[in-house]
């Protein structure tokens, strides 16, 4: 990789990081705030399905992308997510709690996805799988960091504390501001979408579309319990959970 190419991908890998830890905790917390807020698996399945509505904010996010470019949705979202991870630090209910992480979820999706299109248009051609393989390494060991960290807030509320933690990637914000620019396969003047282009790329754009609603139905609800029901359940401690 040249000297862009890597410095492209280190400012990418600092918001991923930081979109990664933060966007993990919601289910990484969920034996403790589903205990905290009285609720039962239920009842906290039903509230992780509200959450997940909160994905339509990322659809906006890339309406903005196209149209005005991929920076500012991308470095808006990261903060978006993170403020939403700090209020969840400190609410006192479960209503404000799902609100909050409703819209920490959408901004994280959003971060995900225009960092990827971000990461795509500025590397070379060359070198883009093994940037991306490099972000997604670095983005999975942020999200397996949260668990490791699980132990420290276990007991009562504590656990809220892993929100405000969180929060530390605000600092990195200035920096991402000043040294990440606009993509430069960012054309202003380029076609927008309308659905015409569902149309004409259907048969692409259908088997993935399956793919993920499959991939998505079928795993969400176990990957989000396991630790849940290994913690609540089995009583194992937290560790020895997210170790697993």
């Amino acid at each position: 990789m040249d000297r862009n190419d890597r410095r492209i991908l280190t400012l990418i890998i600092i918001a991923g990081l930081s979109q990664s830890f933060a966007g993990s905790l919601l289910v990484v917390t969920l034996p403790f705030w589903r205990v905290a807020f009285g609720l039962t698996p239920e009842e906290a399945s039903g509230a992780l399905a509200l959450v997940r509505i909160g994905v339509l904010i990322a659809i906006l996010f890339g309406i903005v992308g196209d149209r005005f470019g991929r920076r500012a949705p991308l470095l808006t979202s990261l903060g978006l997510l993170l403020i939403a991870n700090l209020g969840t630090a400190f609410a006192e209910d479960v209503t404000m709690f799902l609100i909050l992480q409703a819209v920490a979820r959408g901004a994280s999706t959003a971060v995900a996805g225009l960092g990827v299109i971000y990461l795509t248009e500025e590397l070379h051609h060359g070198r883009r799988g093994v940037g991306l393989g490099v972000l997604g390494l670095a983005t999975s060991v942020a999200g397996g960091l949260a668990y490791l960290l699980a132990p420290m807030f276990d007991l009562g509320t504590q656990y809220q504390w892993l929100f405000a933690l969180s929060a530390l990637g605000l600092l990195t914000l200035p920096a991402l501001f000043k040294f990440l620019h606009e993509s430069r396969a960012f054309d202003i003047n380029a076609d927008r979408f309308n659905f015409a282009v569902l149309v004409r790329f259907r048969s692409r754009l259908l088997p993935l579309a399956v793919a993920g609603f499959l991939g998505g139905a079928f795993t969400a609800l176990t990957t989000s319990f396991v630790n849940d029901f290994l913690i609540n359940t089995r009583r194992w401690g937290s560790l020895r959970a997210g170790l697993v």
